[in-house]
């Protein structure tokens, strides 16, 4: 029952949820015929104190001045082997929600942007992909959002990226983004415990579907000012894409969450 344990066998954690449900109604002879998602609802119940129980205070990041991915290019549609208009031009602009969350997403409406850090499959650019992206916080904050992507499927090991949590007093926290566990392609519909699916365009007309998942990293020290979240290519094949990035204020005491 160790974190890399679950991280590794997240589907089969939220097995025991659906075996739960079974016991007490019967079973279902057919997945088709289970009334709810039990993968969601396994996350929904597992993540329940990485946020606040009702509204709360917070803010997006602006990733406008450094989103670097045209989503709605065609060139960019040919790079990850599609034809057009295989794009993510759907993708909804500006201040938006993805679930619960509040996000802002750079570009303007029918041509979003993201942030694509290096990896060995990202077509030649000039400038080159930069190996990581620090984005300026400043502000204690109790959990951190992100709605990310990776720009192909690969092996769950190693990561494909590192974030990297900078408090202002110098140390840091950190997390690895392996694929399959806490992160999805941008062509997976997939979901886990960690990385539950926050926007989707199904499939048509011969387009793959295009999927943005989400993270939700709980800060072990809310007391601690955080500088700057610092996001760190490990430089393998698919490359980590941001969408978005939004962060909680802590709750004053006394004070409901709205």
């Amino acid at each position: 029952n160790d974190e890399e344990s679950f991280l590794g066998n997240q589907n089969q954690y939220a097995a025991y949820l659906l075996a739960a449900e079974s016991a007490w109604t019967g079973g279902y002879d057919r997945q088709s015929d289970v009334p709810f998602d039990y993968v969601e609802e396994f996350a929904r119940i597992w993540n329940r104190g990485l946020l606040p129980r009702g509204k709360a205070a917070g803010f997006a990041v602006d990733l406008a001045t450094v989103a670097n991915l045209d989503l709605s290019s065609s060139a960019t549609a040919a790079w990850r082997g599609y034809a057009n208009p295989a794009t993510l031009a759907a993708l909804p602009v500006g201040n938006t929600r993805m679930g619960r969350f509040a996000l802002r997403v750079a570009g303007d409406a029918g041509r979003p942007r993201a942030v694509l850090l290096a990896g060995r499959f990202n077509p030649p650019a000039s400038p080159n992909w930069p190996p990581a992206a620090i984005f300026p916080i400043g502000r204690r904050v109790s959990a951190v959002t992100m709605a990310l992507g990776a720009s192909a499927t690969a092996a769950h090991e190693p990561p494909v990226a590192r974030a990297i949590f900078r408090y202002a007093d110098g140390t840091t926290a950190s997390v690895a983004f392996k694929l399959g566990q806490n992160l999805f392609a941008v062509t997976d519909a997939e979901a886990s415990v960690m990385a539950p699916c926050w926007w989707q365009k199904p499939a048509s007309n011969g387009d793959p579907p295009f999927a943005v998942h989400g993270f939700v990293w709980r800060n072990p020290h809310p007391d601690r000012e955080l500088k700057a979240i610092e996001l760190r290519s490990t430089n393998q094949g698919p490359a980590l894409i941001v969408f978005g990035i939004s962060a909680i204020e802590p709750q004053r005491a006394g004070r409901a969450a709205g």
